[in-house]
């Protein structure tokens, strides 16, 4: 449905805006409290111990 439609592109401006969050953040953090240079979904793949 339409609105259905509307909500996920809201969804997807949320998503780009909180990256564009992100990316100002880490530039002008002083320190990066996690590994630099890792985008999000690499550290979702952490979480299973059987691949190393």
């Amino acid at each position: 449905s339409k609105d259905t439609g509307d909500a996920i592109n809201v969804a997807i401006k949320d998503i780009r805006n909180a990256i564009e969050e992100v990316k100002i953040k880490a530039v002008h953090s002083p320190y990066t409290p996690d590994k630099p240079g890792e985008p999000i979904w690499v550290m979702r793949q952490e979480v299973s111990p059987t691949e190393e």
